[in-house]
C-alpha cells in the first residue's frame, strides 16, 4: 500500500525511492502510478537500471511495482517544479561523464539523451543517474 501524502514531485520522489531502495538492498519499490512515471520505467528498463515494472491495482489505488537491476549510485532531479530546464537536442547533457544516462521528457516521448540527439529533439531535463 502506498501512502497518501500529498507530493508535488513525483519525477523526484520516485528517483529518491530508487537510489534509497539500492543503498539499502531491496529489489522492489511501489509508487503510485503516473503515466509519466511508466514512461520513465520503460526507459530505465531499456537502459539496464530495473529489470521489469507492472501496474496493480484500479482507478485511484492504481501503483507501479518496480523491480531494480542493479543498485543506482547517483541520482540528480535537474528540472524541478520550480524551475524548469530544457535542452536543444545538440546540447542535450551526457550522464555524467558519459558513465551515465540523462532522461528527458521531449515532443516524442520520455527518452535519454542519446536518443534524442539521434532524433533530433529537444525537451525538458528531468534527471541524471549512474
Amino acid at each position: 500500500m502506498v501512502t497518501t501524502t500529498k507530493i508535488d514531485d513525483r519525477i523526484g520522489d520516485f528517483i529518491n525511492r530508487l537510489k534509497n531502495a539500492g543503498a539499502v538492498g531491496k529489489s522492489t519499490v511501489v509508487v503510485a502510478h503516473t503515466n509519466m512515471l511508466q514512461s520513465i520505467a520503460e526507459v530505465l528498463k531499456k537502459e539496464g537500471y530495473l529489470s521489469g515494472y507492472e501496474k496493480e491495482g484500479k482507478g485511484i489505488e492504481k501503483t507501479l511495482v518496480v523491480e531494480l537491476a542493479k543498485p543506482i549510485m547517483y541520482a540528480k532531479r535537474v528540472s524541478k517544479p520550480s524551475r524548469r530546464m530544457y535542452s536543444k537536442s545538440r546540447t542535450a547533457p551526457e550522464g555524467r561523464g558519459g558513465r551515465g544516462i540523462t532522461v528527458l521528457s521531449t515532443p516524442k516521448g520520455v527518452m535519454t539523451s542519446t536518443q534524442a540527439k539521434v532524433n533530433h529533439v529537444g525537451g525538458e531535463v528531468l534527471f541524471t543517474l549512474i
